[in-house]
């Protein structure tokens, strides 16, 4: 065998040699590609061959505690523009280029504005969208126009038909339908539902496949909300809290209407507020204005603002409605009893360096009981009792009042509040400072709910705004039933706080709170506004906790005035009005009968007559000549007694039957509860007195006063000669 064979031999032995070795190589493959990875490669090839389309689920409902609803969807579409080969080049014969109509197209069928519209597209390197939550009719006028550059996508619109009205409670959803502050955001899982799919086996080109068949999973619509809030509640407390931010020129108002056995509000309402439908909007011009001018951050700052809801979110000092907590923590305790007599000198000058005054009564209110320091809002009488309690019993109820911690409510956003971090800390003036209100720091939430437990029988309750949670059936899936986090005081210490407050009202500094026909009980406060750790001097938070009616509480209502702009600050004169109004047109809601009889009246209008001063018999004649009818404070009735009060100021206006109540003086002596009752018809004059004749002048008259300055009285209001009730309102001004 010659070489060159040999060598052609060898050749064909390692051409089959290598053969072998691939055929050998491609079988393990093979083998390894079917025996070990077929099934992942098959879940592969599948995955890729199979397209899902997410089918998204209706979002629940929030409904009031009646079924009155307050967060729905409502069809809509959304609109997406696609650059890729949308020809700017004006074909002949034509007027205008792809791009031009569409501009033009969806300027006119969205009503935008052109220029802002072909800046959006003309800017566009990727599909965008150009239209959010389009109506049906707007989307069905532009899929007419035939784009093939628009896309046009069914969607659902989250819609609050009522506003602007619990707007804090509910809060609002972003453009993904997930939910951003209030119930939208605390409920959002049970809200949202399971989105289903839609499957189906698609070719390299995304063409269904013959005979492939396709899946459906329908998805579960999201759970509807209800709420504890009654939709007639909140909108009485909305129109208030507007209402008081106008008269007052206020920087805030916040108003919470809760119910006293369960916890459950009834109604919160904060303002200003904003429009959940829109809450990106200005408010007002002057708003538009100043975004324009601030940077994204700076918008986005002022925005959280707004959302933030003032009622669990923002801390004040309390002033004098804290002193119901002091009050019920020294009867409970046996340190002090509603009959138990103190001496008010009108300040306290015991502790080192500091002075603490009686703010409405500098000069003293002399000898005074328990009850008596509760109406009147006596500040040195309630150091006392603190003193009494000491620091350490002092602090105990302040936290099992549930102050210093978060109530629970089940809205996102709650503050803690602040106060001593423990006994040993509070120095001599903490003590005596916070006995009254000032030196801690409180919500409007943990206040109304603290002292709601010192008049539903000492049960501090869990607050809530929602009740139950539905499916999509309607079925009940789950019930939050009241909540009690513990028992603080006695029922028999609540009954006797609940009895003091209804002399606040009656005869103290809550007098603006009264409603005709119905017992009222109350607590007013005012405490100097604190800014950034600093008490801001000449700016005040008013506020006034009401509890409604007394025999049989039915509601608890907290008023905030954040700052009054009009000139009157104390919660007396501010925020005790607002409460009257919010109780009294509750009650006529709830239809709670009056604790005096039959209050029916007519819608004719009358205006009341000035009658203080008159025999019972004549007034009773004024009145009943004017279309009114009249009650009065005592069993006996004697015509010959003179009245010493009417309820309803004279002037006011009101429906013919309306009763208006009276206080009847029978003599000079006369005292009710300790309390002299008012005689004199006329305001003196003060002009020219000292500013201590003036307040003990005025102090005999049982009236409000306000003292602004110091040194000889320069200015009063009303003037010398004008007539005036038990309860009215004086100011005074003095200067050196």
């Amino acid at each position: 065998m010659n070489k060159s064979t040999i060598n052609h031999n060898a050749r064909i032995v390692t051409v089959m040699g290598i053969m072998i070795f691939v055929c050998i190589a491609i079988l393990i493959r093979l083998a390894y590609v079917q025996l070990i990875k077929g099934g992942e490669l098959t879940k592969t090839a599948l995955k890729e061959m199979v397209r899902s389309v997410d089918i998204q689920s209706e979002r629940g409902e929030i409904i009031d505690r009646k079924g009155k609803k307050w967060a729905i969807n409502e069809n809509a579409a959304t609109v997406w523009y696609n650059p890729d080969g949308v020809s700017k080049e004006i074909p002949k014969g034509e007027k205008l280029s792809e791009f031009d109509k569409v501009c033009d197209g969806i300027a006119e069928t969205l009503e935008l504005p052109i220029g802002q519209v072909r800046k959006q597209l003309g800017e566009a390197t990727v599909m965008i969208k150009v239209g959010q939550w389009i109506s049906l009719e707007q989307a069905r006028a532009l899929r007419e126009k035939n784009f093939k550059s628009i896309s046009i996508v069914d969607d659902q619109k989250r819609v609050y038909p009522n506003g602007e009205i619990a707007a804090d409670i509910l809060g609002f959803t972003n453009v993904d339908h997930v939910g951003l502050y209030g119930v939208e955001a605390s409920y959002n899982f049970d809200l949202s539902g399971v989105p289903g799919k839609w499957t189906k086996q698609t070719d390299l080109f995304n063409r269904q496949m013959a005979l492939s068949g396709e899946r459906k999973f329908d998805p579960t619509n999201g759970n509807t909300i209800v709420t504890t809030v009654d939709e007639t509640i909140q909108s009485i407390a909305h129109e208030e809290a507007k209402r008081a931010y106008e008269d007052y020129a206020a920087e805030a108002i916040s108003i919470i209407v809760q119910d006293p056995q369960t916890g459950f509000i009834l109604g919160m309402a904060n303002y200003p507020t904003f429009d959940p439908n829109e809450p990106r909007k200005p408010r007002s011009p002057s708003e538009e204005a100043k975004w324009a001018e601030m940077s994204e951050e700076q918008v986005l700052e002022d925005w959280y603002s707004i959302w933030k809801n003032y009622a669990v979110s923002s801390i004040y000092e309390p002033g004098s409605t804290f002193k119901v907590i002091t009050a019920a923590a020294a009867i409970e305790e046996n340190k002090s009893n509603k009959d138990q007599h103190y001496y008010c000198s009108g300040s306290i000058r015991d502790i080192p360096e500091v002075e603490l005054k009686c703010s409405i009564w500098p000069d003293g209110h002399g000898d005074i009981s328990l009850r008596q320091a509760l109406e009147q809002s006596c500040n040195t009488t309630f150091i006392t009792v603190g003193r009494h309690l000491g620091a350490r019993l002092l602090y105990k109820y302040v936290k099992a009042f549930g102050f210093g911690s978060l109530t629970g409510i089940d809205i996102s956003g709650e503050s803690e509040g602040i106060i001593p971090a423990s006994p040993e800390s509070m120095l001599e003036v903490n003590l005596a400072t916070m006995s009254y209100g000032h030196g801690i720091a409180t919500t409007p939430i943990q206040l109304i709910n603290g002292c709601t437990a010192a008049i539903n029988g000492g049960r501090l309750m869990t607050p809530r705004v929602i009740q139950e949670i539905r499916d999509q059936n309607g079925e009940v899936v789950k019930t939050y039933e009241p909540e009690m986090q513990r028992q603080v005081i006695s029922e028999s210490t609540s009954r006797t706080v609940l009895d003091m407050m209804e002399g606040v009202v009656e005869r103290g500094t809550g007098k603006r709170a009264q409603v005709p026909g119905y017992r009222i009980g109350g607590k007013t406060g005012t405490a100097e506004k604190v800014v950034d750790g600093v008490y801001k001097k000449g700016h005040y938070v008013a506020s006034f906790f009401g509890v409604a009616p007394i025999e049989n509480p039915k509601f608890t209502v907290l008023v905030i005035i954040d700052d009054p702009g009009s000139g009157q600050y104390y919660g007396g004169a501010t925020a005790a009005p607002v409460a009257q109004r919010v109780m009294s047109r509750t009650l006529e809601y709830l239809e709670v009968p009056s604790a005096f009889g039959s209050r029916e009246t007519s819608k004719e209008p009358t205006v009341v007559p000035y009658v203080v001063g008159m025999k019972l018999e004549e007034a009773g004649r004024t009145l009943v000549k004017s279309g009114l009818r009249y009650e009065v404070e005592f069993n006996e009735k004697n015509d010959q007694a003179t009245v010493a009060g009417q309820l309803i100021p004279a002037g006011t206006t009101v429906d013919k039957g309306t009763v208006v109540d009276l206080s009847l003086h029978y003599s000079e002596e006369t005292v009710e509860e300790g309390v002299k009752l008012v005689v004199d018809k006329t305001m003196p004059s003060l002009i020219g007195l000292s500013k201590a004749q003036a307040l003990d002048k005025l102090q005999s008259l049982g009236v409000q006063v306000n003292v602004e300055g110091e040194g000889r009285v320069v200015e009063q209001s009303p003037g010398a000669d004008t007539p005036i009730n038990e309860g009215s309102e004086i100011t005074i001004r003095c200067e050196e």
